[in-house]
């Protein structure tokens, strides 16, 4: 998957969770004060993704154990990172409710479901096309 091509569904993935929340916060006004955490969430997710693709291009011309190493351990740093950022912002800011969860795991589905795609097509793709 080329670098342009990438940034590219990057901010279609960030758009995809803008639009529901958009219609989040003017159903229900209490949504409101989350923005600054789904910006947070944003800003999280997308330097995720975007080291993950820029490891997944360094380890897949060489089609072994690197890739599948940076797919398996890629699932799993994600989720420690999630939940320690997570922790953070109920700790730090003590939200009332838990309505950001909500927030959180809308970035969470959506990027979970964007690193699959670009991952899947990195790991498809000649050496041809990974050159930048």
């Amino acid at each position: 998957m080329p670098v342009r091509s990438f940034f590219l569904q990057l901010l279609f993935t960030l758009g995809a969770c803008a639009v529901p929340l958009g219609l989040l916060w003017w159903v229900l006004p209490g949504f409101r004060p989350l923005a600054v955490f789904a910006g947070m969430n944003g800003l999280l997710f997308t330097v995720i993704s975007t080291v993950l693709y820029a490891l997944g291009r360094l380890t897949a011309p060489k089609r072994g154990q690197a890739f599948l190493g940076v797919v398996l351990l890629s699932a799993f740093v994600k989720m420690a990172i999630s939940m320690a950022f997570l922790a953070w912002f109920k700790h730090t800011f003590k939200p009332e409710g838990s309505g950001f969860v909500v927030v959180f795991l809308l970035f969470y589905g959506a990027f979970g479901f964007f690193e699959v795609h670009f991952m899947t097509k990195i790991g498809k793709a000649t050496p041809a096309i990974l050159k930048p």
